[in-house]
């Protein structure tokens, strides 16, 4: 005989009293177990109140919701350790294929951990656990076996074997501590309104291990997940709706690498943000990332994202395209990763993006540690340090700006140091206009061949215009120091710049680093500028020259009809009328017309 007594549930024998399921059970509204010595109907629903089996039957997915069905106004239903194999009906409840017509809100739904499994059939084809049109239920303390290997279906038609499914109308829905393994498509899905999943382990499900879509306010907190294809946390909106705010943190992703995606993708991505659709307010917090085959960390067509505090581990790193928010603090550690390179890349508008003090090491060669790519909107690169991997590479380095425009990258550390050779490689490599390029610290850039035009270069600005250039050290140049600039653009402003230590004794001409030196050919006719973008050594005749590059020494002698004007960037007249300038200084942005002169005088530029 069965009684319950202070909430506990007891069993009265021959031999007296024992309590089978012990406190545990404690405010149960109904426990379920599995009684092997009733062939026949072997599962049964207990009555926690009044000790009564109110439910049997072979099949434990009815006798729960049976139970579940008795509760308008919720309760507990507590599943007591065992395998419950669903051998033709899912636990469905609220949805167009619910048992019954279940509805029932505000139930918790629980059991004794791993040790009560609840597990797909072979060819079941179907969910373990799916909710729609419910509020308040609380699901935790479940093995989920979705049992993947037997099942005859694809996995690729949406609903189909999913460990624990939410959609339509959920709101106030708690996953937690739940073992959910081998799914053919996700171990977790959801689409609802104030949804917490918290601790669960998931195991090797074959498209995502955690996928929530749509809806708003969600905690993704404490979860691992250990083995998907296309992503091992997706956070993204639907057709209809955008995702809106969700904290996704603490959570442990590894093995994005099975390969066996139901839907052919196999994208690899350990957090995907903006997975199918866009999502809002998204933070991806403190979250440890390992052994994926894309990057570790993507977000696509979002607003206000922040990935902060994560650390990568042998991944692709991140990729974030037409995204605002920031990339903040974070550990990228490639080592090596499957098919993808660079450490942070950028595309598409991503307006003020903010990548800051994050820690990059072990880029893959021809990669680069942050990449912003044409196109791209501003985005603030401050702060980072990006360590390159021993040996020798080839078209790769540090920072890489391809032909955008307006960013700022200001107080980087860029080591290379351990790098003993490659072709083409650089610290800081830009085109782009707008550009504000300070404070920055590159290390070891000593590795020089000039025969065959190989080259480190520690700023490599060819095609960079109106752009500001200042207060940048190169450190440890060894005996050839090559710190290049193959032909600045115009507008350049160049100040402040430091090499020290250089065992060369001097530094090369035409180059971002001060000083300069004498420029032996300071002006350029087409560009009508004078510094270091020249290609002529003499002025031409009522020719206006704008300084561009560093501010400058001039001296001027001889000719024949000289008359020199200098004027202030404002149209200010500094100086007119002189034949001859002795060192005369020259800032950026001023302008010099040597007059209507018949005979060349002889001019000498030095830059600061």
């Amino acid at each position: 005989m069965l009684f319950t007594k202070s909430g506990l549930l007891y069993k009265e024998t021959p031999d007296g009293v024992v309590s089978p399921f012990g406190s545990a059970v404690k405010s149960a509204a109904y426990i379920i177990f599995n009684d092997t010595t009733d062939s026949s109907n072997s599962y049964k629903a207990l009555n926690g109140t009044t000790g009564a089996i109110d439910y049997k039957g072979s099949e434990p997915a009815a006798v729960i919701y049976s139970a579940i069905n008795n509760l308008p106004n919720g309760g507990k239903v507590f599943i007591k350790a065992g395998t419950y194999l669903l051998a033709s009906l899912n636990l469905n409840a609220g949805g167009p294929a619910a048992i019954g017509s279940t509805t029932v809100s505000g139930i918790e739904l629980c059991g004794e951990g791993a040790a009560t499994h609840l597990q797909a059939a072979a060819n079941l084809n179907g969910h373990v656990i799916a909710l729609a049109n419910v509020n308040n239920w609380h699901i935790h303390d479940l093995q989920i076996d979705g049992n993947r290997a037997n099942q005859s279906g694809s996995g690729a038609t949406g609903a189909e074997m999913i460990g624990i499914e939410a959609y339509g109308g959920i709101t106030n829905l708690i996953i937690r501590d739940c073992y959910i393994h081998d799914c053919k498509t996700y171990g977790i899905q959801v689409y609802g309104t104030t949804i917490q999943i918290r601790g669960n382990y998931c195991l090797n499900c074959n498209a995502n291990g955690i996928i929530v879509s749509g809806g708003s306010q969600y905690v993704i907190d404490g979860n691992v997940v250990n083995g998907a294809s296309d992503a091992g946390i997706s956070i993204g909106g639907v057709s209809t709706q955008n995702l809106v705010d969700c904290i996704c943190v603490h959570n442990i992703v590894q093995n994005v690498n099975l390969g066996v995606s139901p839907f052919g993708a196999n994208a690899g991505v350990g957090i995907y943000v903006g997975d199918n659709y866009p999502a809002n307010r998204v933070t991806v917090k403190g979250n440890i990332i390992d052994a994926t085959v894309s990057p570790g960390l993507y977000a696509t067509s979002c607003t206000d994202i922040t990935f902060e505090g994560n650390h990568l581990y042998s991944t692709g790193g991140v990729y974030i395209g037409s995204t605002t928010g920031g990339l903040k603090g974070n550990t990228i550690d490639e080592a090596t990763p499957a098919t993808y390179g660079n450490a942070i890349e950028i595309t598409g508008a991503c307006p003020d993006l903010m990548v800051e003090g994050n820690y990059v090491v072990n880029i893959p060669t021809s990669y680069t540690g942050v990449i912003v790519q044409t196109g791209s909107n501003p985005v603030n690169i401050r702060g980072n340090t990006i360590v390159l991997p021993s040996g020798s590479a080839s078209g790769y380095g540090g920072i890489y700006i391809n032909g955008s425009n307006n960013h700022i990258i200001t107080g980087n550390t860029i080591d290379m140091s351990a790098v003993s050779g490659g072709s083409s490689c650089y610290g800081i490599n830009a085109a782009g206009a707008n550009l504000l390029i300070a404070s920055n610290v590159m290390i070891g850039l000593g590795w020089y061949a000039s025969g065959s035009y190989n080259y480190w270069q520690a700023m490599a600005l060819g095609q960079v215009t109106n752009s500001v250039i200042s207060n940048n050290t190169l450190i440890g140049m060894g005996t050839n120091p090559i710190p290049y600039v193959a032909g600045f653009g115009t507008g350049n402003h160049i100040s402040g710049n430091y090499a020290p230590g250089s065992s060369s004794g001097s530094l090369p001409l035409g180059i971002a680093i001060n000083p300069f030196g004498k420029f032996p050919n300071p002006f350029n006719n087409t560009n009508a500028t004078v510094g270091v973008s020249g290609n002529t050594g003499s002025p031409s005749a009522n020719a206006t020259y704008t300084a561009q590059g560093p501010d400058m020494l001039i001296t001027s002698t001889g000719g024949i009809g000289v008359s020199i004007t200098i004027r202030d960037p404002y149209g200010n007249t500094v100086l007119s009328g002189a034949s001859t300038l002795t060192a005369q200084r020259l800032p950026f942005g001023y302008t010099i017309n040597f007059g209507p002169f018949t005979t060349a005088p002889t001019v000498t530029v030095f830059g600061e």
